[in-house]
């Protein structure tokens, strides 16, 4: 299906757009597929959870991939403010057959302290931050609270803890879209586009109130996450 690109006024964000959320906790399973071939299991899990007495969410994310060519299991718990979705910390573990690798990142201000512990060495690095950043591992879930009702252009930023670099990204709404799920489900979803540096990915999420995250596709890298249960 050709979709054309719908234009909306942009929003540069001089506070985050991702607020008024009120998820409850939640554990889902996602098919993976590279360039066609699946290739494993995604789980998102949201944990209402508090910090020094402030509510907050603990995304976590489990990837565990297993191909002819490679195995790994890539683990993310991040920890944002409940009100806003900005990042308090987050930290990923990634263990393959012969190496293994663990990422801390502390958000403070506009700077976020990385430690890097892996079978190759360790790294410390301080990066300062540009307004509106956020983690990378948090865009699949804090999209469900895009105002799909209003729907704007966003720029914002991410930060790639395994690089330690920002990378700026645009987000904008396309339409309404029905899909299948990775059961063959049929699904009304709210179609959103991710661009990162002139790359495209599109995110679908249920027309639901609760927006659920249904399907990711990267036709760049043929990344394909689609809702199991």
């Amino acid at each position: 299906m050709f979709l054309t690109k719908i234009l909306l006024p942009m929003m540069l964000l001089s506070t985050s757009p991702f607020e008024g959320t009120n998820w409850k906790n939640e554990t889902h399973t996602y098919q993976v597929s590279l360039k066609g071939e699946v290739s494993g299991l995604a789980t998102h899990i949201i944990k209402r959870a508090k910090l020094d007495g402030k509510p907050i969410y603990q995304f976590v994310t489990i990837n565990d991939i297993k191909t002819k060519q490679y195995s790994f299991v890539d683990t993310t718990t991040l920890k944002v403010n409940r009100n806003d979705l900005t990042p308090i910390y987050s930290e990923r573990n990634f263990v393959a057959d012969k190496y293994s690798m663990n990422i801390k990142a502390a958000y403070k201000g506009n700077k976020a302290k990385l430690t890097l512990t892996s079978t190759q060495g360790n790294n410390q690095l301080d990066v300062d931050l540009p307004k509106n950043t956020f983690d990378n591992d948090e865009v699949l879930f804090m999209l469900r609270a895009y105002n799909f009702a209003k729907p704007e252009t966003l720029n914002f930023n991410v930060l790639s803890t395994s690089s330690g670099k920002t990378v700026p990204l645009r987000v904008y709404y396309v339409g309404k879209e029905k899909i299948r799920t990775a059961k063959g489900k049929k699904v009304k979803t709210y179609h959103l586009r991710l661009d990162y540096q002139g790359k495209i990915a599109d995110i679908y999420y249920a027309e639901k109130k609760d927006h659920k995250f249904i399907k990711y596709v990267d036709t760049n890298t043929g990344l394909e996450i689609s809702f199991l249960k």
